[in-house]
């Protein structure tokens, strides 16, 4: 998997897919061969060892498992199939799969084209391949990915936060600045590699980085990361258990969540990579004492 390349993963989750085979059993054969062959599709082989006992359930199964699902031309045209079978051939659909649909970032015309699809997080490649084990991000990024595809907003935040902490390791590491991975929290990690790339509010430095402006911008975009830990540590992420159901929790939250992570994340492995940026000039075990006093003096 690569971040930014959506071909290497399914474009719609498992759970639409069954919803659609399962309304099968309301349709004929002849109007199921007809929804799919006519937007191109033949169905797959016969399963010699399914338990089904409804052959339209089965032969409608047969055409899903045809399409390449993580193509978005197949996809699209499968999605038509979807929307033709909930709003013209199903009597008293009830609408549940066009809102997963929609609830996974595809949205319809009024022909039933769609648009859109996946939220997908956008890191760089060339930002990836430019640390030591981009797979450290990658796990990060995939998981973010399918579980907003298969609206786990829960998982999205603790994975959001896991990928802020891990790059604020990945840059500290770079940097040869020592961090303790037991004991150090996300806001201090956070702190210490914009510190040990020149690019935090304490840190004076020459250009574009240290114009008042860049730096509120990157000071929100810091705090926007800060906040998924915060949002995690409450309950609305995974990684601590609970005693109650969440309640509120909705696809936006993991899309801002997972946008916050994504934009600071970027910022600072382009920053890692950039010849010209603010760190270049500075020794790393300068880099170790100013962090520690900087962050000694934010501490008092």
């Amino acid at each position: 998997m690569t971040a930014g390349n959506m071909g290497s993963r399914e474009l719609v989750s498992r759970a639409v897919r069954r919803h659609f085979e399962g309304w099968a059993t309301q349709i004929t054969l002849r109007d199921i061969d007809g929804l799919w062959t006519d937007e191109g599709f033949e169905p797959g082989p016969e399963d010699k060892f399914s338990l089904d006992t409804s052959e339209r359930r089965w032969r409608y199964r047969q055409y899903l498992d045809a399409v390449n699902w993580t193509d978005m031309g197949q996809v699209r045209r499968a999605l038509r199939v979807f929307w033709a079978t909930a709003c013209h051939i199903v009597e008293d659909y009830d609408g549940e799969g066009i809102a997963m649909l929609e609830r996974q970032g595809y949205s319809f015309d009024a022909d039933g084209n769609p648009s859109g699809g996946p939220f997908n997080m956008g890191l760089r490649e060339e930002l990836l391949r430019g640390i030591e084990d981009p797979h450290v991000l990658l796990d990060h990024i995939g998981r973010i990915e399918t579980a907003a595809s298969g609206e786990d907003p829960a998982l999205v935040i603790g994975s959001a936060k896991e990928l802020v902490e891990s790059t604020a390791k990945i840059v500290l590491k770079a940097r040869g600045v020592a961090f303790d991975a037991a004991k150090d929290e996300l806001p201090v990690l956070i702190k210490k590699s914009q510190i040990a790339l020149g690019v935090h509010s304490s840190v004076v430095v020459p250009g574009a980085d240290g114009e008042q402006s860049s730096r509120k911008i990157l000071s929100g975009v810091a705090q926007a990361a800060n906040g998924l830990s915060e949002l995690r540590n409450v309950g609305y992420g995974t990684g601590h258990g609970r005693a109650e159901v969440r309640v509120g929790l909705h696809a936006r939250h993991a899309h801002l969540a997972a946008t916050s992570a994504r934009a600071w994340c970027e910022f600072m492995l382009a920053t890692l990579a950039d010849e010209a940026a603010p760190w270049r000039g500075m020794e790393p075990a300068a880099s170790d004492k100013m962090t520690d006093d900087l962050l000694n003096g934010l501490a008092r």
